[in-house]
């Protein structure tokens, strides 16, 4: 309840408590300018009496059209009150009713808002803070309308608006109606038509009015669950499709994330592999340049062939030439011949080897004489050599680091490795692993260890080692 504003039928101000007569007290109009503490000799501030309706006169009111002004937030609480007044008598103009198809809508509103002599502006939080709301008030202070307040909802009031007595509809409709219609003069017209009956609506037709309205707000209010139910299943579905969409997203968001990951450990096996890469290029024209040279060198070069002429003819021409006797041979003494060392029994004899294998003297170990001819993983070199078999015998291993490294020999001209092993490429597999997923191998042509991973791109070439006793 505002504070600001009496309500009908109380007795707040002394404006009419002066007056002795019983039928001028409480004869505060709905819609003029109250201020307590004045008195009707007050200029601006007034009281208005509704004598001059006394059946005695005879005189009513020339009938004057209500503008409603309200927030369309309030649009169904105006409708059903201008259709409730329509039907009680009353001359009331709201846009929804009287805006007829085809008719400009700002005209009309212009139109209707300057010919209406009362103003009645429906008070709710929507209102107060409508911009039209207000700027209709303005108007219509501004050209001395009647302004009539009907209270809807609780909401702070406009300053402007608090000088105006209000017609109250926050708690009982029906009486709110009852008394707008009084104010707006639908009972005096009715009197003045020669009615002596108090209102101007019969009982059977207000009762025909109410029961009206209560099927209208029943339908309304039907409606407005039916919509409400709606709005609840449009809520309830997109949200299921928010969360499909969110479902969707995350699982893109995780599978570029994998894809970066992947990409990521990509990039760095690359990175790994990219200095044996660069080696391996590097050392390519290198070993072509050697291989080319090799190839057109002429089997024997003038220094071989001063070196045999030296060697084997002079010394056969000095035997040829020089003269022998019989007695000067049977003076000499007889001497036994030249026995050959012994051989070292820890020492195999390379003549002493199956065809096709090596025995290196110093190790005691069996080699093949070449590798296998081309690239080959780690796992796939150790299988080779365990299934090989050469000049009938098998057992045949990867050897370990250490001794692939003592069969590097920097005086040989061809990937640096005794004679009379062969290789076709530089890097060779050993069985010797460095953690779970690389294994050493050694560059014959520099004689340098590294560790590869075991799935290399660089793929060495297996060499095979049969050890004693197998």
């Amino acid at each position: 309840m505002n504070p600001h504003l009496p309500e009908p039928g109380e007795r707040e101000a002394p404006a009419w408590e002066e007056s002795r007569d019983p039928h001028k007290q409480n004869q505060l109009v709905w819609g003029t300018r109250w201020k307590p503490g004045c008195n009707s000799s007050h200029i601006g501030y007034y009281v208005l009496s509704i004598d001059f309706l006394h059946p005695e006169i005879g005189l009513a009111p020339e009938a004057q059209t209500a503008f409603f002004s309200y927030s369309r937030d309030d649009s169904e609480f105006a409708l059903r009150l201008a259709e409730d007044l329509k039907a009680a008598g009353a001359n009331v103009w709201l846009d929804q009713l009287d805006i007829a198809p085809g008719q400009r809508w700002a005209r009309a509103v212009q139109d209707a808002l300057t010919d209406c002599q009362r103003l009645l502006v429906i008070l709710s939080p929507s209102s107060v803070s409508s911009t039209n709301v207000e700027d209709e008030v303005a108007f219509a202070l501004e050209e001395h309308k009647t302004v009539i307040p009907v209270f809807y909802r609780d909401c702070k009031v406009p300053f402007q608006l608090r000088p105006f007595q209000y017609v109250d509809f926050r708690i009982d409709y029906d009486r709110g109606l009852k008394t707008l219609l009084k104010t707006l003069g639908v009972e005096q017209q009715a009197a003045a038509a020669g009615g002596a009956t108090v209102s101007a609506v019969p009982k059977d037709t207000a009762a025909h009015v109410s029961g009206a309205g209560e099927r209208k707000r029943a339908a309304g209010q039907q409606q407005k669950e039916q919509e409400e139910k709606q709005a609840a299943e449009q809520a309830r579905l997109e949200e299921q499709e928010r969360e499909r969409l969110a479902t969707e997203e995350k699982e893109r968001q995780q599978k570029l994330e994998q894809e970066r990951q992947a990409a990521a450990e990509q990039a760095r096996l690359q990175e790994e592999r990219r200095p044996a890469a660069e080696d391996a290029q590097r050392e390519e024209p290198e070993h072509q340049r050697k291989a080319a040279e090799e190839q057109a060198r002429p089997f024997l070069s003038k220094k071989m062939i001063i070196g045999l002429a030296v060697g084997v003819i002079v010394p056969l021409l000095l035997w040829i030439l020089w003269p022998r006797g019989s007695d000067k041979q049977a003076s000499q003494p007889q001497t036994a011949a030249p026995q050959p060392p012994t051989a070292d029994v820890n020492k195999p004899l390379a003549k002493n080897c199956p065809e096709g294998v090596y025995c290196d003297p110093d190790t005691s170990l069996m080699w093949t004489i070449q590798d296998n001819g081309e690239d080959i993983s780690w796992r796939d070199a150790g299988q080779y050599c365990k299934s090989l078999t050469l000049a009938g015998l098998s057992g045949w291993e990867l050897p370990t680091i250490d001794e692939l490294g003592k069969l590097y020999h920097p005086k040989n001209s061809r990937f640096y490795i005794r004679k009379p092993l062969r290789l076709t490429g530089y890097w060779v597999w050993s069985s010797t692993n460095e953690g779970l997923g690389s294994a050493w191998v050694l560059n014959l042509d520099r004689g340098e260890r590294a560790v590869f991973l075991i799935g290399h791109e660089v793929r060495p070439r297996a060499f095979c080692v049969r050890r004693s006793g197998k």
